[in-house]
């Protein structure tokens, strides 16, 4: 008897699910509905906030697990949780946190006691203020504001020279962070990343929803920060940037690089990956 293939999907935002320079997803809804009408798990996998991401996912009508800030925490509606085999702490709570790494204070700490040797080289959200984020985002006050209410690790935009940069990044190192780099900024935080959460949630799902399945994991995503994803999921899609060069990849096998930016190329990359001829069977 053929073992019948299922598909959970693992979307970075912007610059993927949503356009670089309009955060619109125009051109992926006609998608995200048929994935929904196949019960086809889409998961954010973002360097966002929850804040951020909770008011996307209802616009968006994705109801299911989300992962913030690079990684560092998984949310899980409680009314999944058993599905899942989540731990439940307060049923009061529409979701469920899974931490990974430290809480938000504890980098900007460390961010702090680089100021000296990295004068005027960097500037942290929580020294851009709101109407910082607006300026380098292009979002509106209330989006970046949402922007601003970070759990866990801490964006910073560069101010200084590349090579100055490298020294920053060993110097964060060194101090127990890992700072990935996204489109836009540097995020830092701990020993967290979107593939090992990817990881995380697609073993729950083997599991417990599709248990009997042949699970299949696909990560999309246009970043440096989306390379941990790209990496271990079963089927990677390099989303073009208008911005920047695809990130780099060690693996070759089941990778795509689309041909348009954003929400239509990932669209594109989905309708070539997913045989929806043969779930409709």
């Amino acid at each position: 008897m053929m073992t019948t293939t299922a598909y959970i999907i693992f979307t970075d935002l912007d610059g993927t699910l949503l356009d670089h320079n309009t955060y619109r997803s125009d051109a992926a809804i006609p998608m995200l509905d048929k994935l929904g009408r196949f019960g086809i798990p889409v998961i954010p996998n973002t360097s966002k906030t929850f804040a951020e991401v909770s008011t996307l996912c209802q616009s968006l009508a994705l109801n299911g697990p989300v992962i913030i800030e690079n990684g560092a925490a998984i949310y899980v509606p409680t009314s999944q949780c058993a599905l899942l085999d989540v731990p439940v702490e307060n049923t009061d709570q529409a979701y469920q946190r899974i931490a990974f790494t430290r809480p938000h204070a504890y980098w900007l700490s460390i961010l702090s006691a680089l100021k000296q040797e990295f004068t005027g080289e960097f500037k942290s959200f929580a020294e851009l203020g709101i109407a910082g984020i607006v300026e380098h985002t292009g979002l509106s006050e209330s989006q970046a504001a949402a922007a601003a209410q970070r759990e866990f690790g801490e964006p910073v935009v560069w101010l200084g020279t590349p090579q100055r940069k490298s020294l920053f990044i060993d110097a964060l190192q060194n101090r127990g962070a890992e700072p990935v780099e996204g489109g836009r900024f540097l995020h830092v935080c701990g020993n967290c990343n979107k593939g090992s959460a990817l990881a995380w949630l697609t073993e729950r799902y083997q599991r417990t929803r599709f248990a009997g399945k042949l699970l299949k994991s696909i990560a999309l995503g246009d970043g440096k920060n989306d390379i941990a994803m790209l990496e271990v999921a079963d089927y990677a899609v390099r989303i073009k940037s208008p911005v920047h060069a695809p990130p780099t990849l060690q693996r070759a096998q089941h990778l795509i690089t689309t041909q348009r930016c954003g929400p239509e190329g990932w669209h594109d990359a989905l309708t070539q990956l997913i045989p929806f001829e043969q779930l409709e069977s």
